[in-house]
């Protein structure tokens, strides 16, 4: 499964508060499952949809700074304030 599927395994079970604990490969599944696939996923529709974009406008993907401040809901600027901090 991988080494960061076994790593969040075992950073979510008990053996980080020294408890005993029983290693069970679907526990394993369940990260990859769970967590990775997901990510996965969503990364791979982001990156086909950019590539569409580039392809049909004939111009870069890039990253627009401050593109908060041009929003006018209040949420969207949440949620684009939220998604900058996470891209930095």
């Amino acid at each position: 499964y991988g080494a960061d599927a076994l790593r969040l395994y075992l950073i979510n079970s008990p053996v980080v508060r020294a408890q005993e604990f029983r290693f069970k490969e679907e526990g394993v599944k369940g990260v990859v499952k769970d967590v990775f696939l997901p990510w996965y996923h969503a990364m791979r529709f982001f990156l086909e949809n950019a590539r569409r974009y580039e392809m049909a406008s004939g111009k870069k993907f890039e990253k627009e700074d401050n593109i908060y401040t041009k929003a006018t809901n209040q949420m969207d600027k949440w949620i684009l304030l939220r998604l900058n901090e996470l891209v930095r």
